[in-house]
């Protein structure tokens, strides 16, 4: 690395000074990335074991035990005993992997694995309190060890130097790439970097369930555990209750512990997405409404005819609708839109999965809120609970959710709107949602649009 001083002849890496300034920077790089590959928002205890990957990686641990040195080159007191990376290493370690460990991974069913979850690992602040048989926060195992008292103090220091800098780097009040967005959970700020975002791993946990479950054959619960395991490693390590929320969505009532099996078919579902696409350009006409068709669902069939064939020739002709802001190209981008001259519009996101990253996050982020947008998404019956446990779990769809004024509706409700003899829009709002009016309070009717 470059010297210090205009005449200073360069150092070797692992020779330079410990800088909190360095320091500061290694940890919005490391976080940002994974970040960025997960796709989601992360607790700081998810974050903290990766950045002091990426703090070791960059020799910044290894600066920080190297002794200070003096002028005549003899070392100072900071060496204080001589602490060696190694032990430093260790006692990071034991700080950050505070988590559920040791016992056999219930996911995995491998003995020494386990699949953590991000709301059950500790704070940081617990890991460096006092506590019996233990120095300054320090887990009282260490005493075992042939550890002089001034060396674990030295290292007790430094461990809590080092959680503080990156604890006061994530929480920046004036930085320009990470947020706390809740408590505890952070995600990035900068556009460039969310648009570099892979898809949510939430998202791809559950394909990756659904894939095993419809193409592996005769799979039991371990050796899906197993699979699933292998699938995802590193920063991408999903949580067991994720794993086990996306296989009770998709496993049938006929499986077994020794057999999981799945009722879901690609084929069918694609089919059913094309039934939902005509019956809302089918509503949207009766409704009186115009009707626009994504562009790359025009071409699939249905039956004998494209879906194409459910637009009128002065649909064709006037194209995806004009909604505020947004760009005609990222409303053809929505499966169904319908729109009464410029005084309302209504899209509508058709979805037998509970993938919700791309609906409300890349193709709904494109589409600034309006005034005279409702936007609707049509999901799954089969997906309410997985659904339900993605919105709990992800502050980020929570909020996209809120601020594009989505709406949920099932696939079966609005099959039975559609079937009503004269259907309004101020008669929908009580199909709208996972837990619906019309399915706790039928006889009670209310207005979504203010009559």
């Amino acid at each position: 690395i470059p010297g210090r001083g205009l005449f200073a002849p360069p150092e070797r890496f692992d020779r330079g000074r410990f800088t909190e300034a360095d320091v500061a920077r290694t940890v919005t790089e490391t976080a940002v990335a994974i970040l960025q590959a997960r796709g989601e928002p992360a607790r700081t205890e998810r974050l903290l074991g990766e950045i002091l990957v990426g703090l070791d990686r960059a020799g910044h641990l290894r600066r920080l035990v190297a002794p200070e040195v003096d002028g005549s080159g003899a070392a100072g007191d900071g060496d204080a005993g001589g602490l060696s990376e190694d032990r430093l290493r260790r006692l990071l370690d034991r700080n950050a992997d505070r988590g559920p460990a040791g016992g056999p991974d219930r996911a995995s069913g491998s003995p020494g694995r386990t699949i953590p979850d991000p709301d059950q690992e500790p704070d940081l602040k617990p890991s460096l309190r006092s506590a019996p048989g233990s120095l300054r926060g320090l887990p009282a195992s260490l005493g075992r060890e042939s550890v002089r008292a001034p060396e674990v103090a030295v290292a007790a220091d430094r461990v809590e130097r080092l959680l503080a800098l990156i604890r006061a780097e994530l929480a920046r009040p004036d930085h320009r790439r990470l947020k706390e967005i809740e408590p505890g959970r952070w995600w990035l700020t900068d556009r460039d970097d969310v648009s570099g975002a892979a898809l949510p791993l939430a998202d791809r946990v559950e394909w990756s369930v659904f894939s095993l479950l419809s193409t592996a054959g005769r799979l039991s619960e371990g050796a899906f555990n197993e699979r699933v395991a292998g699938l995802f490693t590193g920063h991408d390590l999903p949580d067991e209750a994720l794993v086990g929320a996306c296989l009770e969505s998709y496993r049938s009532l006929a499986s077994t512990p020794d057999q999981l099996l799945t009722s879901d078919d690609l084929l069918r579902r694609s089919q059913e997405h094309s039934e939902l696409i005509a019956l809302l350009a089918n509503l949207g006409h009766k409704l009186g409404l115009r009707v626009w068709i994504s562009s790359r669902e025009q071409v699939h069939r249905l039956g004998r005819r494209n879906l194409a064939a459910w637009l009128d020739d002065s649909e064709f002709r006037g194209g995806p609708p004009h909604v505020g802001k947004a760009r005609s190209e990222a409303i053809d981008q929505v499966d169904v839109t319908w729109h009464f001259r410029a005084r309302l519009t209504m899209t509508f996101e058709v979805e037998w999965t509970a993938m919700l990253g791309e609906p409300l996050l890349r193709r709904g982020g494109q589409i600034p809120p309006d005034p005279d947008l409702v936007r609707f998404l049509v999901v799954a019956p089969e997906r309410t609970e997985l659904l339900r446990y993605k919105l709990e779990r992800s502050p980020l769809l929570r909020s996209a959710l809120e601020a594009g004024n989505w709406h949920i509706l099932k696939a079966n409700h609005l099959r039975a709107f559609s079937e009503r003899e004269q259907p309004m829009l101020a008669d929908l709002e009580p199909y709208l949602g996972l837990d619906p009016q019309i399915e706790r309070q039928p006889s009670e009717q209310t207005t979504l649009f203010g009559g």
